[in-house]
Formats: structure tokens, C-alpha cells, sequence
């Protein structure tokens, strides 16, 4: 089981937003770095999209790139491991 956490940014006035998005496992170990501004919910196969700097790709529960974050819009992956 991972575990979705977030960084804040401060904003005055206010105790701030969340930022970033990374994941860690039970142990505490970081899985995907605080470094990404959409973490999506992981398909049944286990990937999953992220998006960061404006654009999105997909990630693994280890942590691994599946596809890098060059597209405007994607789609959870299919059952079969194909983009829809």
C-alpha cells in the first residue's frame, strides 16, 4: 500500500496549499519523489498518471517512469497495459 503525500506552499494570509505530490510506502521509504502536481488514482495493472510541469505521463508503484510527462491529456491505463 502507498501512501500519497503533499508539500505546502504558504500563502500569506493563509496556512497554504498543497504544491506537490509524491508517494512513500508503510516503511516511510519515498516511492516517487514530492515532485509532482497530480498524482492519479492507479489503474488495476498499478500504473498511474502524473502530471508536472504542465504535462502528464504515467507511473509504476515502484516508483518507475512508464511514460514521461510530455502529453496535455491522459487517461488511466486499460486492464491490457494500453493508454486510452
Amino acid at each position: 500500500k502507498l501512501l500519497k503525500v503533499g508539500r505546502r506552499k504558504p500563502r500569506e494570509g493563509q496556512s497554504g496549499t498543497i504544491d506537490a505530490w509524491g508517494l512513500i510506502d508503510r516503511t516511510n521509504k519515498t516511492i516517487l519523489p514530492i515532485d509532482y502536481t497530480v498524482i492519479g488514482e492507479p489503474a488495476e495493472n498499478g500504473i498511474m498518471p502524473v502530471a508536472r510541469g504542465g504535462k502528464y505521463g504515467f507511473v509504476n508503484g515502484l516508483g518507475q517512469t512508464v511514460s514521461e510527462c510530455v502529453y496535455d491529456y491522459v487517461a488511466n491505463h486499460s486492464t491490457s497495459g494500453l493508454a486510452r
